[in-house]
């Protein structure tokens, strides 16, 4: 059996000298039990997940400092992230977007420690009726204590076309990851 609950709550300032101002928090809890003759066969994840922070923004600009506390069974990590964003509308049925993000996670039960730090950017639209486009272009960077680091290019295109109650989807991706040599045994 699964008992899970979640709450969340936000809060934005829309005037004054805080205006563009978010603050938001999200708890998420599960615990796991099993009926059986021999419960010590099976790992029961219970799960504690408490994640904050605030983003504010100006215009197209928007700034995010998020916390995660991920208490768990399984893998407990903390996880601090940063990312700043510009967001603009070049037309009626068009976005864009760049964004820069760092993500550091600590591992308690292994030791690990990561850094993941990325550049984005997004671009979508619709191209007549029923047809949309989009497509994301990522650097990443990839810093790890105890694993192979890692850094290069990810790239993704989607098109969807719709009429009536048809829908078609495509996607393509690609990944080009430079990384250190390792060995395995």
């Amino acid at each position: 059996d699964s008992y899970s609950a979640n709450a969340s709550a936000r809060y934005r300032f829309e005037e004054g000298a805080l205006a563009g101002l978010s603050l938001y928090v999200n708890y998420n809890w599960l615990d796991q039990t099993v009926d059986t003759a021999d419960p010590s066969q099976f790992i029961l994840e219970e799960l504690r997940d408490l994640r904050y922070g605030a983003d504010y923004y100006s215009g197209p600009f928007t700034l995010q400092l998020e916390q995660r506390h991920h208490d768990s069974v399984l893998q407990p990590y903390d996880q601090t992230r940063f990312e700043g964003r510009y967001d603009i509308r070049p037309g009626p049925l068009a976005t864009l977007s760049a964004s820069l993000s760092h993500d550091y996670t600590d591992f308690q039960n292994s030791g690990e420690e990561r850094h993941l730090t990325r550049a984005t950017i997004r671009a979508a639209g619709r191209i007549g009726d029923g047809l949309d486009i989009s497509g994301r272009i990522v650097y990443r960077d990839e810093r790890s204590k105890l694993s192979t680091d890692l850094a290069g290019f990810e790239q993704t295109f989607d098109v969807t076309w719709r009429k009536g109650k048809t829908t078609i989807t495509g996607s393509l991706f690609n990944g080009v990851l430079d990384t250190d040599e390792t060995d395995s045994v």
